[in-house]
């Protein structure tokens, strides 16, 4: 049996599609009939880190004494883990043969990635340091070391926390009866669907929260709603960075030291150390100053 690819040091590749291979030999003193070749099967499967029937492939062919046919299916390593790789031929034993303790075999094979998301180079624009006015925040979102097939999600979210506890999730997108879109640049969101108030109800969904007033359109009342508070960036190998600015606008009524982290997660990510990164800044309320 064979895994391909391999990297250099012979382990399989994370988030890589490949191929296992098994070789079926007639080994036996006749040929097969074309009735046995129908009844052909090889059955793969996975019995570490967990236990999964992969496929199951009818190879439709009758072999001659000594023949052997490479029977292949695709497959995807999706963690950092030591696999075992089963084949197994004729498991149903429908095909009468002299030896049936050689129908399976296995491989055990390691699979690394080096793929890692990534967030780096944050920074808030300070200005006149006043609340109620746009304070962009701006930060470097990218994925390293991307096979060359495939693309690769990674998610991210803004927090901010203030002094005694204050803190909030930045909103990442906003949705009306027009469509959602998101409120910084340079990434996309998911859909979250509004609600019709009338009677007629639209999808909605648990991590949506009503933002805006109920608005009216050809007889139906509708609410505004914001998504989740994770944007996503779709990455591949000859796109793998991106510079995101989101906009933030401190509470007018609020003087305080912020403090403001972007996080990001994916589902192939092997180093967690550079995922979160945070920058300080402090703001101060707007008042008046009446002088005669």
């Amino acid at each position: 049996m064979s895994i391909s690819p391999v990297n250099d040091d012979g382990y399989a590749m994370v988030g890589v599609t490949s191929e296992v291979t098994a070789t079926i030999a007639n080994l036996g003193v006749r040929d097969m009939t074309s009735s046995e070749g129908s009844k052909l099967e090889v059955t793969f499967y996975t019995s570490a880190p967990f236990a999964s029937e992969l496929a199951t492939v009818n190879v439709e062919k009758a072999l001659v004494i000594g023949e052997t046919i490479d029977v292949s299916i695709p497959f995807t390593f999706i963690g950092n883990d030591q696999y075992r790789i089963v084949a197994k031929v004729d498991e149903d034993k429908l095909i009468a043969e002299e030896e049936e303790n050689n129908n399976e075999l296995y491989k055990n094979i390691y699979a690394v990635s080096s793929i890692d998301g990534y967030v780096s180079n944050i920074s808030v624009f300070a200005g006149d340091g006043l609340a109620g006015k746009d304070h962009p925040i701006t930060f470097d979102l990218g994925m390293a070391n991307l096979p060359s097939e495939g693309t690769y999600r990674l998610h991210f979210n803004v927090s901010i926390d203030g002094t005694f506890g204050w803190g909030e999730v930045l909103a990442i997108s906003m949705e009306d009866m027009t469509g959602f879109y998101p409120i910084g640049t340079g990434y996309q969101v998911g859909s979250c669907a509004g609600k019709a108030l009338n009677g007629s109800t639209l999808t909605t969904r648990t991590d949506c929260e009503a933002v805006h007033p109920p608005t009216t359109q050809d007889g139906v009342t509708y609410e505004t709603w914001k998504s989740g508070p994770y944007g996503f960036i779709d990455f591949n190998s000859s796109y793998n960075h991106q510079t995101v600015v989101m906009p933030w606008i401190p509470n007018k009524d609020r003087t305080d030291t912020y403090n403001i982290s972007v996080e990001v997660s994916s589902v192939i990510n092997v180093d967690e150390t550079n995922d979160l990164v945070y920058v300080g800044i402090t703001i101060e309320k707007l008042t008046t100053n009446l002088v005669v």
